[in-house]
């Protein structure tokens, strides 16, 4: 897996994350086989992004500002929710802790965005 800016994440034996480079416009999302090596699904056109594992759960913050909720299934890409969340680029990493995401944005010098997110938010 190739991925531009952010690590991959694993959980069970899978690892999740972007293959490809923003720079030459193909990137996929990705989940394979840690023992393997076997990709076990992508999403082609996918973008680049960020993945944070939240439990069963992947947290996708992509480049272009979208956030998507995506079950860790190796089985298929399952989408639970998604959202736009930024205007402009986000190639920082976020961040998560106590239930709330953190989203820099490049746009208009840049701003943070804090989101709460799962069930322990308030």
């Amino acid at each position: 897996m190739s991925s531009q800016y952010a690590t991959p994440t694993e959980q069970n034996g899978f690892i999740y994350g972007i293959h490809g480079r923003e720079d030459v416009g193909i990137a996929e999302l990705r989940c394979i086989e840690a023992a393997t090596g076997k990709v076990r699904w992508s999403k082609t056109g996918y973008g680049v992004a960020h993945l944070i594992l939240a439990g069963d759960k992947l947290l996708i913050q992509k480049t272009n500002g979208d956030l998507a909720l995506a079950a860790a299934d190796p089985t298929a890409y399952r989408e639970l929710a998604s959202a736009g969340v930024a205007s402009g680029p986000t190639r920082a990493l976020p961040a998560l802790s106590n239930g709330r995401l953190c989203v820099r944005s490049g746009s208009r010098g840049g701003e943070l965005i804090c989101l709460s997110v799962g069930a322990t938010a308030n």
